[in-house]
Formats: structure tokens, C-alpha cells, sequence
């Protein structure tokens, strides 16, 4: 995902940065070298720890979301579903050097659409980030975000085609072999809000400055590909009509032949009785 002038990388990635071999900051040391890398506080290896930028133990988290498709296809992701990692952000003002912490937090439930007979796939999720630390022992305080929860970045995937305003387009990948490629570049982005001390928050200009915000729709993408579990399938959801109307009919009553005959016809066919003969 990129916000204005600002990569964030959410790609899963399957071994943790300080023991992937990488210089990932790109200050000439790598893995258990590097002095960002830190065994975690229950025992966890320096191996596990997942940032070479932050100082201390960063545990390794990929994107989930986790929610449910109804059999109209409808998807649904709560708030607590919808899970991304945290990034850790290279900042420098006046030469001083210092590292923010960006949280992407999921302001609404994530709704979307999803046909398993195309592949065709549709997501909208609204998103803020939360950005903590600061530069030079200035603090970003606690309320420091890009996006707020009445006023989110407001980003709609899709697995087709996602044009920008300036005509621009990303291509997603519809649903195949157990997994999909949804994008956005239609997206904007807002300035950073109350980043500093109430009530002047002097230093939402440097976080503007340093990610490169605000920023018009069309100069921001996101990209999310990733398998759905369970794998969805095809299911019958009605009755064949002719079955159907078989089943709807009930089989002929059967009448006794017996019981039909009423027991006065029977009576009214005998033969009229003959008088009896006179007396000689």
C-alpha cells in the first residue's frame, strides 16, 4: 500500500526480518548484526523479532481478514476482523533521526461481494492510521493519525480494474487456483490530524511533509492478494422443477371399492319381495 510519497509494505513475508538476511533498513547491518534486533520479553529468539527498523522485539504479523459470504455472495468483516501489520516508518527532521509507528486500524466492518462462479470480487474498507513515537524527544502524543473514524481513508477493491482520475489503471486478478489480487488507485488520502501537543499540534506539517500528504485520489494504490480458506464451491441451491413438482403433489387417494358402496344401495337392488301365495 502507498499513502502520498509513503510505501507501506504489508506483503506477508514468511521468515522475520532479522533472520531473512537482509539489510531491510539499509544501514549496512543485517539480522542478529543489526542492534534493532531483539529477543522478545517471553522468551521469544532475536530470530523472531520482525523489524530492523524499530528498536526491541516487533512480533511478525500478516494481513488477515476474517469474515463470512452469505450464499448471495455478500461478504461481511467485522472491525475486529480486519487485520493488518504494524509498519515502522524512517523519519528525519533537522537532522535527527527517529522512527514512527504506523497502525492501520479498520474504522467500519469491511463489506464486499464475491462470486465463485467468476471469481469476481469486490471490497470496501475504511481505514485510519494511528501514528505514535516522535523526532528529537518530540512526541507525536496519542491521538497522531492520517484518517479519522468519521472521516476515513476510504479505499474500494476490486478484481477488475481500478482506473485513477487521470486515467491510470490497476489490474486485480479475479479469484483462481486458491487465491485472488484485489487493487485500488482511486483512493485519496487526507493530512495528518492532531499529531503533537493540544491544542496547537504543531507537528501535523512534518508528518505532511514527511509522508507526502495530503494526497489527491490517483497518486495512492493499495494491493491485497491472498487465498481464501475455505476454498468456496459451487452449491445447488434449489429444487429442479421437476422434481419440485413432484413433491409438491400428493399421490391419489385410493378408495376401497368396498367402502364405497353405500350399504342402502346394496339394500335397494335386491328384488321386491313377492307377496304370499292365498289360502286354498
Amino acid at each position: 500500500m502507498s499513502l502520498g510519497a509513503t510505501p507501506f509494505d504489508l506483503t506477508p513475508r514468511p521468515i522475520p526480518e532479522c533472520s531473512d538476511g537482509f539489510d531491510n533498513d539499509n544501514d549496512g547491518k543485517s539480522d542478529a548484526l543489526d542492534p534493532s534486533c531483539a529477543a522478545g520479553p517471553e522468551g521469544q529468539p532475536l530470530a523472531d523479532d520482525d523489524s530492523e527498523t524499530a528498536s526491541g522485539f516487533q512480533p511478525k504479523q500478516d494481513v488477515d481478514l476474517s469474515g463470512t459470504i452469505d450464499g448471495d455472495g455478500n461478504v461481511t468483516i467485522p472491525i475486529s476482523g480486519v487485520v493488518f501489520p504494524t509498519a515502522y516508518i524512517p523519519v528525519e527532521v533537522l537532522g535527527n533521526k527517529g522512527v514512527v509507528t504506523a497502525k492501520v486500524v479498520a474504522t467500519h466492518p469491511a463489506v464486499g461481494t464475491f462470486d465463485p462462479l467468476t471469481g469476481h470480487a469486490t471490497l470496501r474498507i475504511r481505514l485510519k492510521v494511528n501514528l505514535t513515537g516522535g523526532v528529537a524527544g518530540v512526541s507525536l502524543g496519542y491521538s497522531c493519525s492520517i484518517g479519522t473514524s468519521t472521516a476515513p481513508i476510504d479505499i474500494n477493491f476490486t478484481t477488475g480494474v481500478s482506473t485513477a482520475p487521470d486515467g491510470t489503471k490497476l489490474q486485480g486478478a479475479p479469484y483462481a487456483n486458491g487465491s485472488l489480487r484485489v487493487v485500488s488507485k482511486d483512493f485519496a488520502v487526507p493530512g495528518a490530524s492532531k499529531c503533537g501537543a493540544s491544542p496547537s499540534y504543531l507537528l501535523n506539517g512534518m508528518v505532511n511533509d514527511q509522508v507526502g500528504l495530503p494526497s489527491a485520489a490517483g497518486k495512492n494504490l493499495a494491493i491485497l492478494t491472498g487465498a481464501l480458506d475455505p476454498v468456496p464451491t459451487r452449491r445447488l441451491t434449489h429444487t429442479p422443477r421437476r422434481l419440485s413438482r413432484h413433491l409438491s403433489r400428493r399421490p391419489p387417494r385410493r378408495r376401497s371399492r368396498r367402502l364405497s358402496r353405500h350399504p342402502s344401495r346394496r339394500l335397494s337392488r335386491r328384488p321386491p319381495r313377492r307377496p304370499d301365495p292365498p289360502d286354498a
